[in-house]
């Protein structure tokens, strides 16, 4: 028969196992380098290239207001990219893009792990063995953080509510202090301060209800928190509070436009869904075995204050998103706040609220029971099962170890530098003295490239440039209803679409057999945004119409892409 101790063990091993599994995926990803798969949604395809660009322009740590990045959409201020007094930008700057990525993604998974192992150990260590604490620490470690674009503003909750915690009971050190102050510059202050304070407060809240003891010092680690982000956020904080000389497009942001209808039954949808898998942007997993848990502990033990707290908070987290739709849908049009920020990314608190129950649940069971023991042991294994399924980044890299095809380019294909060397050659001219548009292809792949675009996938940029990018597209907007909501409404993409192919798609080669038949851009407004040439992932079948000349196709027997490189005439 299993005793405590000894099945305590089997706790032990199991995260250690997590852990060792963890680390020889990390040791994976170096060894292939370039020839790893990286996300592209929202990564490869935005944030990632960003960096490069601010790197390759010398522009990583510029704080000047009124500086240019010259090479995306006819050039962006600074200040709508993200600061450089950041750890992933520091990384970006003195390392190559793909170290750069793997290291911050170790870092940001290392933080996530010792957070969450310090602040279960330190406020849950009489319930719970170090093999429970353990092992959840490690399932906590496998959730796929957007790390790029997030840093630690979701990994690293664990270990800022660890140091909040030990101020406000009276316990902190100056290791408490430093991670508040240090917090910032590996996180982001628009998906992250906001939510933090709201969750301080009611924290806050709580504690003085219990307590009825006012401290100081928690308050004004708040504002120590609030002060060190605005440093590291200067230019973002600048742009906002003063008068700027753009006008950013999100000032046209309307959800009315460009979004799914809001009804009850979609309401409803989103809310459960919520509640069963939390949001990708904030690291993706099912919440399968913490359900579980919440039905045993209620039917078997007694769902205690904290556990009707947490479940509270995520609920109400839940209903954010679905109350957001409703204000969105009111005020958006009438509102410059609610262009800029949206209250549904409370999802970022979610991974956090989750574990946090999920290690007061587990708190309640009766260790001393075999049984229990055992189901605890499965749901563990449930959790790690539904966690590993959401995580494609690490499913598509088990593809590719295992050689197997599933429609999607590792990161060297994406970005084709060898295809992309050719076309610079054979071009000759200085690639700043003109500008490329993509068709049916990721702008970013010809700015990883060095090239400067009239295209490009921007949260920020001026409303100017879209109203000049727009006459280069207009009549493939006007064939596609939902395309042009999609660009009027939101725009953030600045493509040049085509009606005829699915937007923000991947183009493989073996689908050149495919043509687009009548693709209509304003070859005037494209002369006037200083296009030269065209990188089409298809044949474009009525180039000459257009005023398009085929230069040369390029490809590879290993290449994802076929390019049909066009010149504007």
């Amino acid at each position: 028969m299993l005793t405590k101790s000894s099945f305590d063990k089997w706790f032990i091993f199991f995260g250690y196992s997590l852990l060792a599994a963890f680390i020889a995926y990390v040791v994976f990803l170096f060894f292939r380098g370039e020839n790893a798969y990286v996300t592209i949604h929202d990564n490869l395809d935005s944030e990632f290239v960003y960096l490069k660009m601010l790197k390759d322009a010398h522009q990583m740590f510029d704080y000047f207001t009124n500086t240019i990045v010259a090479a995306p959409m006819g050039g962006i201020p600074r200040s709508c990219f993200r600061s450089g007094l950041n750890v992933t930008c520091v990384l970006y700057y003195f390392l190559s893009p793909i170290v750069a990525y793997q290291l911050n993604f170790l870092l940001v998974h290392i933080i996530s792990f010792a957070g969450m192992f310090l602040l279960l150990r330190k406020y849950f260590g009489l319930k719970l063995s170090y093999g429970i604490i353990l092992s959840i620490s490690a399932l906590y470690t496998w959730i796929p953080f957007y790390h790029i674009q997030q840093g630690i503003t979701v990994a690293g909750q664990p270990l800022l509510l660890f140091a909040f915690l030990n101020i406000l009971y009276r316990q902190s050190k100056w290791t408490d202090w430093l991670i508040i102050i240090l917090f910032p510059f590996y996180s982001f202050f628009i998906v992250g301060y906001p939510f933090y304070f709201c969750a301080l407060v009611v924290l806050f809240i709580f504690y003085f209800m219990q307590n009825r003891n006012f401290n100081f010092q928690y308050v004004f680690a708040t504002m120590v928190l609030l002060l060190v982000y605005l440093i590291v956020e200067f230019p973002l904080v600048h742009s906002i509070l003063f008068p700027t000389n753009y006008v950013s497009h999100r000032e046209q942001f309307d959800i009315t436009v460009y979004g799914e209808p809001v009804t009850i039954v979609s309401s409803m949808h989103k809310i459960i869904d919520a509640l069963f898998v939390t949001q990708y942007h904030a690291g993706r997993f099912y919440t399968a075995a913490i359900l579980i848990s919440v039905v045993i502990v209620g039917l078997y033990k007694k769902l205690t204050k904290l556990h009707w707290y947490l479940i509270a908070a995520i609920i109400v987290v839940a209903f954010t998103s679905v109350v957001n739709d409703y204000v969105l849908n009111a005020f958006q049009s009438q509102n410059k706040i609610l262009k800029i920020w949206t209250s549904d990314r409370f999802f970022y608190l979610a991974p956090l609220l989750w574990f946090m129950l999920w290690a007061a649940l587990l708190s309640q069971f009766n260790w001393s029971q075999t049984k229990v023991r055992l189901i605890a042991l499965f749901l563990f294994t449930i959790q790690f099962g539904a966690t590993l399924i959401t995580n494609s980044e690490m499913i598509r890299n088990v593809w590719l170890m295992m050689h197997k095809d599933f429609g999607e380019p590792d990161y060297n294909n994406f970005y084709a530098t060898k295809l992309f060397d050719e076309i610079k050659t054979d071009i000759g001219n200085d690639i700043t003295s003109y500008r490329v548009g993509s068709v049916g292809l990721h702008p970013a792949v010809a700015q990883y490239n060095g090239f400067y675009t009239i295209d490009g996938y921007q949260n920020n940029y001026p409303l100017a440039y879209k109203s000049q990018f727009r006459k280069a597209i207009s009549v493939e907007l006007e064939k596609d209803q939902s395309l042009k909501n999609y660009f009027d409404g939101w725009g953030s993409r600045a493509y040049l679409y085509s009606s005829e192919v699915l937007p923000n798609s991947l183009i493989i080669k073996t689908q050149n057999t495919y043509h687009i038949t009548n693709l209509q851009l304003s070859r005037e407004s494209l002369k006037f945004l200083n296009a030269k040439y065209i990188f089409a992932a298809l044949p474009i079948q009525n180039a000459d119409s257009i005023s398009l000349q085929l230069l040369k196709t390029y490809e590879t027997p290993t290449s994802f892409y076929k390019f049909y490189v066009y010149k504007v005439m």
